[in-house]
């Protein structure tokens, strides 16, 4: 079964690749250079206040060079799906419905994609945009700060790639950036939105840092001998520094040139947005460890742990790379104790 799914996710790639080279990436949203200052999947903690769990971070999130009110543009031609208006972790949230992207992961055509912690709905500069706008100030004006979520009927407000749709804010109590979602046209998985956007190319420092087996720690800059148990968690530290420090795209373990764990953070199921201490072990929102002995089932990670024998010490190998194709390696040898 995991088998299959790796060969199904590796021509899920495929397909995605291929449809972008035909329709292209989705346009950026704002005018300005595209700064990423938080990714897909990393870990974000528990709110006491708000009651939310620990939680996969189910976008990435731009600056807006910290200010509020910058214009935020339609991706792609499509029309209004919802707005919700003070949500208390996204605050204001505007969802397009984008009906002729080209989804690899379903086998439906079109994505849905979410605006979050929005300034303010709608904009002058298009019929359609003024419309937004006014039934934003009319529900605005009628419901004060009371959560509210308004549908619209597909035919209801169409707009076209580039049209103004909103102002970018800091609403949801959060500091001034946009937070962007894809998601497919059901609702039903959360896809990683820089495969959907062009997020250019980064340099950046990846970082390996110590491998944690129990309660032994290794330096894996010194390639040790890592022993584990049967029931021996394995916990590895690493992080992909930016300006702000950001999670990987993908880990994978490899012990004699198989590959015997990874995760790959290329999309989620809604329904699994809480597991995410399945993955991440006494993480915060800017520093990761990552478990890479997990009986998780999700989709972003593939787990062949009963197929390795340990009885031997064999040649271990750990690849972290990052959105932008850079990556970090280490090697050292494991034994079974």
């Amino acid at each position: 079964m995991k088998l299959h799914k790796q060969v199904l996710i590796l021509l899920l790639s495929f397909l995605f690749l291929s449809s972008f080279l035909i329709a292209g990436y989705l346009k950026f949203p704002l005018n300005r250079k595209i700064e990423v200052t938080g990714y897909f999947g990393e870990y974000r903690g528990p709110s006491r206040d708000l009651q939310f769990a620990a939680h996969f971070h189910k976008g990435i999130d731009f600056s807006t060079g910290g200010v509020t009110g910058l214009d935020v543009m339609a991706p792609e031609n499509g029309y209004i799906d919802y707005f919700e208006l003070n949500h208390p972790l996204y605050g204001n949230i505007l969802v397009l419905a984008l009906p002729e992207v080209e989804n690899p992961y379903t086998s439906k055509k079109g994505v849905k994609v979410l605006f979050c912690h929005l300034e303010s709905i709608g904009a002058e500069g298009t019929l359609a945009g003024r419309k937004l706008k006014m039934i934003y100030e009319k529900i605005q004006g009628t419901y004060g700060e009371a959560y509210v979520k308004v549908k619209f009927d597909p035919e209801e407000i169409t707009f076209r790639r580039g049209d103004v749709v909103a102002k970018s804010g800091d609403t949801g109590g959060v500091p001034p950036h946009l937070h962007v979602e894809v998601r497919d046209m059901d609702e039903v998985l959360i896809m990683n939105p820089g495969f959907f956007f062009d997020l250019g190319y980064e340099r950046t420092e990846v970082k390996i840092m110590e491998l944690k087996v129990g309660n032994k720690k290794y330096d894996l800059s010194e390639h040790p001998l890592v022993e584990i148990g049967k029931f021996s968690p394995i916990v590895l530290h690493t992080i992909i520094k930016l300006r702000h420090p950001i999670n990987p795209k993908s880990i994978k373990l490899y012990i004699d040139d198989k590959l015997i764990y990874g995760i790959d953070f290329e999309y989620l199921k809604l329904e699994h947005y809480d597991a995410v201490n399945e993955i991440y072990v006494n993480s915060t929102p800017s520093d990761y460890w990552f478990n890479l002995k997990s009986n998780a089932n999700l989709d972003i990670v593939v787990n062949y742990w009963d197929r390795i024998d340990l009885s031997d010490p064999k040649d271990a190998l750990i690849v972290v790379e990052d959105h932008w194709g850079n990556k970090s390696e280490v090697t050292f040898k494991i034994v079974g104790r």
